[in-house]
């Protein structure tokens, strides 16, 4: 994120209305948040998009991703959320957030996840 900066990053779990459990049953739906500040170092181009992708470290596979386009000032918050279904067994999550000044941006390619 070369043209960005994040700030006040956080990235967590939600299940139910309890934030970062300590367990999700196997079969239950839960979230993944990422909510934080970006800042665009050329104020000029005030449209963008940010993404979220999520790989599953565990079963070396992507597993989903949540883009938010708008026209932002030079500095805004942004919350992405997506839902999942928790496995029958233990699984690790990687995500990662990145962002473009292109307002129709998808998803980076899945070798970037």
């Amino acid at each position: 994120m070369a043209d960005f900066s994040l700030t006040n990053l956080e990235v967590f779990a939600l299940y139910g209305s309890v934030k970062a459990p300590a367990e999700i049953p196997a079969g239950k739906g839960f979230e993944i948040h990422a909510t934080g500040l970006v800042i665009n170092a050329n104020p000029g181009i005030t449209a963008w998009t940010i993404c979220m992708t999520i790989w599953n470290i565990t079963q070396n596979k992507p597993e989903s991703y949540k883009n938010d386009s708008a026209a932002f000032s030079s500095s805004d918050s942004f919350s992405l959320a997506r839902n999942l279904v928790m496995p029958a067994t233990d699984v690790r999550y990687r995500v990662k957030i990145f962002a473009t000044q292109n307002m129709t941006s998808t998803a980076p390619a899945q070798s970037r996840w």
